[in-house]
Parts: structure tokens; sequence; C-alpha cells
């Protein structure tokens, strides 16, 4: 009987609540050691996503819906045949398409080191953005405080209440974006920092050597686990092939550790390079004697027990006085590594934000000055200037200088007076990048700078007296153009050689050297900046 719209009430099928999608898609779970467990063919609201959630599996944008660590391994057939029922339940259609050929070693890992790669720079690709908006929003804070008159506060019931409380809130939301937005982009870096790091932590030798013993252990358990099945079948072939991938890792890092050797990068130490009586270095900190000399290990002393160490623990070799730090360097004596080692631990402790008024501190900071015949008060600019020949160095230069910073050092803790110190300190064989001349300086306001010109600090006015404070100090590299902030003054922006930028207002007078009232640089031997400030001749160090 026909409706009241002229229609029959049956033109139209009723719903079929027993299958919701009539015509459903065919939903693909594929799996192969280069991509993973996927599945494709899935569209949005479809539910398939939903289904794929509560059986483990996750979602990409990049990939789509996949089965996490599921990479160069065989599939997880258990999951893959869960989502397969549980889709074909909700009425679709469903294709398993499974292929457990793995890859080789060489090739997985360059394409995991691809993926880390990738991964690292998209994640400094978000921290610059990061701090984009955060440079944004801090100048968009700066720009409505600079038309403020500086002091003014808000003038309740005044006219200009309302817009200055409006501005100040402006103010304080871009000061809340602008330090949240740094924060996510400090870690976001920290975080693509860990992933290379992590990543290039696992191409070192030493863990190449403990994934070597690793594979190998597995190898030998397979091997005796083969032996025991029967002589056919399906389980040992799966074992026959994960014999034949661990033969192949463990032929690929051999190959890896011996292109290292080869190119001098690392080489690794075995037990023909020990014998009973010598001293070895355990995890680059503490020194054993060696009893005995086994197959794979060494027996060391240690304290009241015997311990055994393996080849890629051990950083180091003493005999007969001298020390290698690698079984094809240079051996040098031990009396100048164990001061060598001393000196850097003094640095990393003067390093140490909560140290840096301590007496180790402050010791370490004038040995250096006074080795390089610097002022006590010297920037850490003038005393980077070595830095550039410094890396250059050959081991036992540099051995010798970490020396000689450890032997003014000691005299310092020791009370003795500095002019004495530096009357008997050997002059050191290095021309800096730059100097300031002895020659007096010359005062000049920020807006007299010139590039190339030398600083040697920033006036600053403390009551009646005028104290040079020597922090921001080098060779002049730019100067930016004037900026106005209306009450704040006008600005102007130094940049140094070294990268270091400081924004002073126009009234700010600075200590300098003009470019061309500075002196070429002399050899050490002769620099009358070495030589000439206590009156004393030094001998130069010929390590």
């Amino acid at each position: 009987m026909p409706d009241h719209c002229g229609s029959s009430r049956h033109d139209t099928p009723p719903p079929d609540h027993h299958n919701p999608h009539p015509d459903p898609p065919v939903i693909q779970i594929t799996h192969s050691h280069a991509t993973g467990t996927r599945v494709e063919g899935s569209g949005k609201g479809d539910g398939v996503w939903e289904i794929a959630r509560e059986q483990g599996f996750r979602y990409s944008r990049d990939v789509g819906i996949y089965l996490r660590l599921s990479r160069d391994k065989n599939a997880n057939e258990p999951k893959i045949n869960a989502l397969k029922y549980a889709l074909e339940r909700a009425g679709f259609a469903v294709q398993v398409d499974i292929d457990n050929t793995w890859r080789a070693a060489a090739d997985r890992e360059a394409d995991r080191g691809e993926r880390i790669a990738a991964h690292a720079d998209r994640l400094r690709d978000r921290a610059d953005r990061a701090t984009a908006r955060s440079s944004r929003a801090e100048d968009r804070a700066q720009r409505i405080t600079d038309l403020i008159p500086l002091g003014q506060p808000i003038l309740v019931g005044h006219h200009s209440e309302t817009r200055a409380r409006r501005d100040q809130a402006h103010i304080d939301a871009a000061m809340t974006t602008a330090s949240s937005e740094a924060e996510y982009a400090s870690k976001l870096a920290a975080r693509a920092h860990g992933a290379a790091a992590n990543e290039a932590a696992k191409h070192a030798g030493p863990a190449i050597m403990r994934r070597i013993q690793q594979l190998e252990s597995n190898k030998r358990i397979l091997e005796r686990h083969l032996a025991l099945q029967s002589a056919s079948g399906d389980a040992r072939q799966r074992t026959q092939d994960k014999i034949d991938r661990l033969a192949d890792d463990i032929t690929h890092q051999h190959t890896v550790l011996g292109a290292m050797a080869d190119a001098g990068v690392f080489v690794a130490w075995t037990t023909a390079d020990f014998q009973p009586g010598d001293q070895v270095c355990v995890r680059g900190w503490e020194w054993r004697s060696v009893s005995r000399v086994n197959k794979k290990t060494v027996r060391v002393d240690n304290r009241d027990q015997c311990q055994l160490v393996e080849m890629d623990r051990i950083t180091g070799l003493r005999r007969d006085g001298q020390q290698w730090d690698t079984p094809h360097g240079q051996p040098w004596p031990v009396e100048l590594a164990v001061r060598v080692a001393r000196w850097e631990h003094l640095l990393a402790a003067a390093s140490v934000p909560s140290n840096a008024y301590s007496d180790t501190t402050r010791h370490v900071r004038w040995a250096q000055r006074l080795v390089h015949g610097l002022d006590l008060d010297a920037a850490d600019a003038e005393l980077a200037a070595f830095h550039p020949e410094r890396a250059t160095l050959d081991v036992r230069r540099a051995a010798a200088l970490a020396s000689t910073y450890l032997g003014a050092y000691k005299r310092l803790t020791a009370g003795e007076p500095i002019p004495d110190v530096t009357e008997s300190l050997p002059a050191v064989d290095l021309t800096p990048d730059w100097r300031l001349p002895d020659t007096p300086a010359v005062d000049r306001r920020v807006d007299q700078l010139r590039s190339g010109d030398l600083i040697k600090g920033i006036w600053d006015l403390t009551g009646n007296a005028r104290i040079l404070h020597r922090r921001f100090a080098g060779p002049v590299d730019s100067i930016s153009d004037p900026l106005n902030r209306h009450e704040s003054g006008t600005w102007i922006g130094v940049r140094l050689r070294d990268g270091e930028e400081e924004w002073l207002q126009t009234h700010r007078w600075l200590s300098t050297y003009p470019q061309a009232a500075q002196d070429p640089p002399s050899s050490p031997a002769t620099s009358p900046c070495r030589s000439g400030r206590n009156g004393s001749s030094k001998q130069t160090i010929r390590p």
C-alpha cells in the first residue's frame, strides 16, 4: 500500500544490522622485514583504526596503522590473526600478506641510520620553528614595553587605565608564550641530540665488541638447540634461518671493526697485548694489575679479590713506566699521563656551576692565565684565543701543556705568591688567534666602535667608582644599526668574532684598542705580552 508520500514503504530496503558495511573495503595486512606490519586500504571514519587500536596497533600520519617494533622481525602472527578476525566480524574483507625474508645486516644498519638521521632533522626543524615563535613573541612584548615610559605605573581611575591594563595583559601573554616556546624548543633539541648520540654510541668500537659477543652467544645457543631437534620440520627450518641471520650479523660487525682498524679510528685490544704484571685501565678510570691472561679475558687484582675483565672494557695499558692508550698508539711516560689525568679531573670539577666560587675553580682559572701570560682577570675569550692552535697539537705537546697547567695550579694551591709563580713559569710555544696589546686602552662609546676593534671590557659605574668588567672581550665582528626603544633609550648590538653578542645603550663606554692601534703579533718567545709584564725571560716548552 502506498504511503502518504505516494511511494511504497518497501521501496527502501531495511537496514542490515548484522552487516553495517554493505560494500566493505578490502583491508590488507602486510608484513615484511623492510616495512614491518602495516594495515592498508583503510579510510578515515571507516572504523578500522578503532578496531586495530584495541589489538595493540598504532597510527602515524607518515606510516598509517602499524604494529610497533615489527620492522626486521618475523611476523607476529597471533596479533595479525586477532586483528584479521576482529575486522572480519565487523564486516570487512581482509587479506594477509606475510614475507619473513630477512635483510642483510649492512642494509638494516644503513636503513636505521637514515631513519634516525631523518628523525633528528625533523626534531631540529621543529626546535628552530619553536625558537622563532619564541623570538617573535618576545619582540611583541618588547615593542609594547618600549612605548611605556620607564617606571610608569598604572594610573587607577585615569582614562588610560583600561589601555594600560590591556597592554600589560598583552605583555604577560607574549612573555608566557615566549617562555613556553623556548622551553619546548629546548626539549626538542635535547631529543634530537639524544637520538643522534644514541645512534652514534651503537657504532663505537667497544659497543661493537660487546654486540659481537652477544651475537656469538645467541648463535651457540641456537646451534645447541638445533642439534636436539628432529631431522626435518618447520621448527628446524626457522631455527636454521635464525642461525644464518646471526652469522650474517657477526660477519658484518667484524667487517665494521676491521674497517675502523684500517682507518685508525679504533683498534681493539686482544689478549696477545697483555702479560702478567701489566697494569690495565678498566672502564677508563681505575688501574688494576694483571695476574693472568686467559683466552678471552684477563684476570686482575681488585683489592682482596680477583676480577675477570673483557677486552671491550680495557682502555689503557702500562708496562715498564710507559702507557699505551690504544694498541696502535705511541707510548708516553706514566708520570706525565698521571699529571694530565689529574688536570682533566680539575677542569671537570671547575666546570660544575656549583663550584663557580670555590678555591679549585679560582686556582684553575689563574693557572691557565699565568701559563699564557694573561692577567688574572682576563676574559675567558682571551684564553679561548689559544684553542684553535691547541686543537691541532700532537699528543706530547698537549700533554706537556696540561702538565704545565697542573704545576702552576699546585703552586697556587700551596700558597706560593703569584709573582714567584709567574717568575719561574716556562713560556708556552703557542700563538693565540688574537691578543690584547700592552699599550693603554682607549675608552670609546659603543656607537664609536668599528669592525675589527678589540674590546678589553665594559665600564660600569658603581657608586663613585668605575669598574671594568672583562666578561665581554675580543675582536669586533659587526655592529648593528641603532635601535630606538623610546623610554628605554637607543641600543646597539655588538657581535664578536667568536659569536658572542651584547646589546648596550649608546651612553655605555668600553675599553678598546682601535684597529689601527693594534700591534702585529710577535712570536711567543719574544712577545712583550709574555715576558714584559714581569720583566723576566722564560724558557719555551719543547716537549
